[in-house]
């Protein structure tokens, strides 16, 4: 048993770390907070600053007022399934 429980540990770390984190944009938001469902982002592109591949940025419904040009790197563009 003793053996078995630092790969449980491993192997939990392992997959919290692929499922990807989770960002909020909302018109309510603020770009200080940290992009929870409860503390989201004002600005899509704060939330795509930070994302990385594996992440999901969610938008609440809303207007969006931002600027004219937003910069998706590649590699943060979704996948082929994501369509």
């Amino acid at each position: 048993m003793k053996k078995i429980f630092p790969l449980l540990i491993l192997t939990f770390s392992i997959l919290f770390k692929v499922a990807g984190k989770e960002y909020f944009v909302s018109t309510q938001g603020n770009d200080l907070y940290t992009g929870t469902i409860d503390n989201p982002f004002k600005s899509l592109q704060k939330a795509i600053d930070l994302i990385q591949p594996g992440d999901t940025i969610f938008l609440r419904g809303g207007t969006y007022n931002e600027p004219a040009t937003i910069t998706i790197n590649y590699g943060n563009n979704g996948t082929e399934s994501a369509k």
